[in-house]
């Protein structure tokens, strides 16, 4: 089970504390039944969830039950937690053709170990860089006559989007099988039970078509390459690693949505969670340090679970992921740490891929000028489809008796809010208020699910002000800024 304990990718199991020992499960319907307390809702979870959508440190949803730590294993007794070394960052300075040749062989070393002793493997594919890189990495690995495994390119998108056509030309000019799995609203309604399923450890719209890829046939593993923007191009979420805000920013009673008293209940317990793993892995200069908060809280609670559905039926191994291969990049200067590697790796492949457009941008990768093709930018239409196809049932779930039974939700701020936010959105693609309410019924299900208990109607108050006043005034300012700030980045873009 902790075999790649020591990598980013690693998938950590969860464990609770009987008698002083560590009881482990790879899956939350397993562990859950080893508590031996009542299972009752972790408030300061939830809280970080909706504000940052993932948990932070080892917490999750069920008090009592908590995720392995980042970077341990248990000793033999099951009673201690052992830590891998983690490589140190420095400020190496190296010429952007160096590092694109040592990452490449790296990452060379790292996918080979991936495809020994495998027939066919899958590759989640993109039209993004990270996939690419990957999929130009094992392509020369074949092409060299280091691997002779079949692969599989597998994409998910609505038809006509960048990620599905390019990564379509990319397989097709690799001469790999190519698997489409096209989303629609049906996705994301079953996205929701997996979500209940898994945890409610993140929001349902981004699963994407994984629950499908997992049931896939003939493939011995699967390759993604999700770590590829975090560690080769030192990039979070489209911030470089030089300008990442604090896990615990942003981090408040969102929308009124809570009770007041269940929020401020709670709300000191959530700067330790981050805080703790300062202290064990301490670095000196503030942006390796917000680099490893990141993967710590960032890419292992969200990404990671999100993809450990696919690792319930076929090993879903993650490229960039290596010590070998962060140990090198976390070497090197953040000024270093560019785009422009990536350029330089793409010269070292055997089959040309940088002339098919990037799809952040539609055009070829670093290159200016206007979109070639007119696709959309979009692989869903998340915000549509849950503010119209599947509105209902995800308003029935928010409002259900599961989510009042908590005795944690303002329920007049959920009635008002999603309500006005709904009239108000109109983009296609999902905003934070599209992300919170769809979580929020996969919440619903996961109580009814696991029968998960909330908290005494004592220690929570009903704010009838934030409920029906502050709370739709903070729907319409949200929805409105954000509207304004489209605006802006369309005429900014047409510039």
């Amino acid at each position: 089970m902790f075999e790649y304990y020591d990598r980013l990718g690693f998938m950590t199991p969860y464990y609770v504390v009987n008698h002083k020992k560590f009881t482990i499960a790879s899956a939350l319907e397993e562990i859950i039944t080893q508590l031996k307390t009542p299972r009752q809702i972790d408030v300061a979870a939830l809280v970080e969830i909706i504000s940052r959508y993932h948990c932070f440190g080892d917490r999750t949803l069920v008090k009592g039950v908590f995720k392995t730590p980042w970077m341990a294993k248990p000793n033999e007794d099951n009673t201690e937690w052992e830590f891998a070394q983690l490589p140190p960052h420095s400020e190496k300075i190296m010429g952007e053709q160096e590092i694109a040749r040592e990452l490449f062989d790296r990452l060379q070393e790292e996918i080979l170990e991936y495809c020994e002793n495998k027939s066919t493997v899958g590759l989640l594919l993109s039209g993004g860089m990270d996939s690419r890189i990957a999929a130009g990495v094992l392509d020369y690995l074949k092409k060299t006559n280091q691997v002779s495994v079949n692969v599989v390119a597998i994409t998910w998108g609505v038809d006509q989007s960048r990620d599905a056509v390019y990564a379509q030309k990319i397989a097709r000019r690799l001469g790999w099988e190519w698997k489409h799995y096209k989303l629609s609203p049906d996705d994301l309604i079953n996205n929701i039970t997996h979500t209940a399923r898994q945890g409610c450890e993140y929001s349902p719209i981004h699963l994407h078509a994984v629950p499908r890829v997992r049931d896939i046939q003939g493939v011995d593993a699967i390759l993604a390459a999700s770590f590829g923007d975090s560690v080769g191009r030192a990039e979070f979420s489209g911030r470089h690693v030089t300008n990442l805000i604090p896990t615990t920013r942003y981090v408040f009673n969102w929308f009124k949505l809570l009770k007041a008293n269940a929020y401020r209940g709670v709300r000191h317990e959530i700067a330790p969670d981050v805080q703790a793993y300062h202290a064990l892995f301490p670095r000196k200069k503030i942006a390796q340090q917000m680099e490893i908060e990141k993967q710590v809280h960032y890419m292992r609670r969200m990404l990671n679970p999100c993809l450990a559905v696919i690792n319930e039926k076929i090993p879903l191994l993650h490229a960039f992921s290596k010590p070998s291969v962060f140990e090198l990049m976390w070497s090197l200067s953040p000024q270093v740490r560019s785009d422009a590697i990536y350029k330089h790796m793409l010269s070292l492949f055997e089959t040309d891929l940088l002339d098919i457009p990037w799809a952040r941008t539609g055009v070829e990768y670093l290159s200016k000028g206007a979109e070639l093709d007119g696709l959309s930018k979009l692989h869903h239409r998340y915000g549509e489809w849950i503010r119209n196809d599947i509105y209902h049932i995800i308003k029935d779930k928010v409002l259900s008796d599961h989510t009042s039974r908590l005795n944690i939700f303002n329920m007049d701020a959920l009635s008002k809010g999603i309500k006005v936010y709904r009239r108000l959105s109109k983009q296609a693609g999902h905003i934070k208020l599209d992300e919170i309410f769809i979580w929020i019924a996969a919440l619903s299900d996961f109580v009814k699910m696991y029968e998960i208990q909330g908290i005494d109607d004592g220690k929570a108050t009903v704010d009838y002000v934030n409920g029906n006043i502050v709370a739709p005034i903070q729907v319409v300012g949200y929805v409105g800024a954000n509207r304004l700030r489209n605006l802006w980045k369309l005429r900014r873009k047409r510039r």
